[in-house]
């Protein structure tokens, strides 16, 4: 064999060698492409599920303040309160272990679950009627120093998303009592 035809099988061999390698980075890009394709559905659903939550929440808040407010104070608060505990109920079956609800101290990032005496702590509601209608105002208060707040924590495989209700959120409701 001449130098010639040894340098051409070299030549060969290390340009099929670096096909292959590229055929093989392709391979781990598309790979990588598609990973993150699903990191950013996942990342997607997280946060479409968090959007749920925040209007499903502010809805219940309000129809519940609508139809309770005209109930004493405290029976009025009571109904509300059920109904954010039935809210978080269904939620967690619906989604089970995908979503955790729970008490959190914002300074501390030390968490409790969720529960009704601290439902009762945490929330204030206020009604008042004036001419023909009565002003009611339901107001999350986060507690003496406004260091509680009330969230969830939505999962997924690789990272997790928050919903929370902060102190001083407060829903408002007009209800006309005429007719």
């Amino acid at each position: 064999m001449n130098s010639k035809g040894i340098f051409s099988l070299v030549f060969l061999v290390f340009f099929l060698i670096i096909i292959i390698k590229s055929g093989q980075l392709q391979q781990t890009y598309f790979e990588k492409l598609l990973e993150s394709r699903k990191l950013l559905l996942e990342m997607e659903k997280a946060g479409f599920r968090r959007a749920e939550l925040e209007t499903n929440f502010d809805f219940l808040v309000k129809e519940s303040i609508t139809l309770n407010a005209l109930k004493d104070s405290d029976g009025a608060k009571f109904a509300v309160n059920e109904e954010i505990e039935k809210f978080v109920s269904k939620t967690k079956n619906i989604y089970g272990k995908k979503i955790e609800f729970g008490f959190q101290n914002k300074n501390s990032r030390k968490s409790e679950g969720f529960s009704k005496q601290k439902m009762k702590e945490l929330f204030s509601m206020h009604t008042s009627i004036q001419n023909r209608s009565a002003d009611t105002q339901f107001t999350f208060t986060g507690g003496m120093n406004k260091e509680e707040l009330l969230n969830a924590e939505i999962l997924s495989k690789n990272f997790s998303q928050d919903f929370y209700i902060a102190p001083d959120y407060t829903v408002k409701a007009v209800i006309s009592l005429e007719g």
